[in-house]
């Protein structure tokens, strides 16, 4: 197994506001690259979380049937609405100070050029077109034949389902010639929006079961 740090993210060199998705792209490019020389014969599959299923998803249409299997976790379904919710970080900072300021005039901002600092991010108009961009619709019907496996996260008490952006999706794909889907939702906190480490053992048990 691989963890990727894209470059400007982690241990990765370079610092965000240099990051663009082609880059990005290229890293998990070569990182497969090196799994597949590092084990050869051996199938590669991609996972991702988040905008993470996306790159994964970005790399596998750039190569169809190169990878033979592709693990989502609460994918992005759509870049723009990614970058939309992404800047509402910074417009809540905003009124906590006291200022005022709007995603408009954020995504207004970005578009003449200037780079904004968004939860410690210095965010670069080129990364942000790059990721506004993409569908994961779009991606996932350039697959055919591959396996993707769709897993989302459920509030703890609720009824576990597939949000109805995700069911969007998968109903558009085509029945045949497409990627071979299975989805699942579990019951889980989102990890990724909470400050402190939280597990989603549900989320790794169901995992660990689509690869047993």
């Amino acid at each position: 197994m691989l963890l990727l740090d894209p470059f400007g993210t982690g241990d990765s060199a370079g610092s965000f506001h240099e990051a663009r998705w082609e880059i990005w792209l290229a890293d998990a490019g070569r990182g497969a690259d090196w799994l597949a020389e590092r084990w050869p014969g051996r199938p590669v599959s991609l996972w991702g979380l988040r905008l993470g299923a996306l790159l994964a998803c970005s790399l596998a249409a750039t190569a169809p049937r190169r990878f033979a299997r592709l693990l989502l976790w609460q994918p992005v379904v759509r870049g723009d609405q990614f970058v939309t919710q992404f800047l509402r970080l910074r417009v809540a900072a905003a009124m906590a100070a006291g200022e005022k300021e709007s995603g408009q005039d954020l995504k207004a901002r970005l578009a003449e050029g200037e780079i904004l600092e968004v939860a410690g991010y210095e965010l670069a108009p080129e990364l942000v077109a790059g990721i506004e961009a993409l569908r994961l619709e779009g991606l996932l019907a350039g697959l055919p034949g591959c396996r993707v496996d769709w897993l989302e996260l459920s509030s703890p008490g609720s009824e576990s389902a597939l949000s109805p952006a995700s069911r969007r999706v998968l109903e558009s794909l085509p029945a045949e010639g497409g990627p071979e889907v299975t989805s699942q939702a579990v019951s889980g906190e989102p990890f990724w929006t909470i400050q402190e480490i939280t597990l989603a053992p549900a989320l790794l048990d169901a995992t660990d079961a689509l690869f047993a």
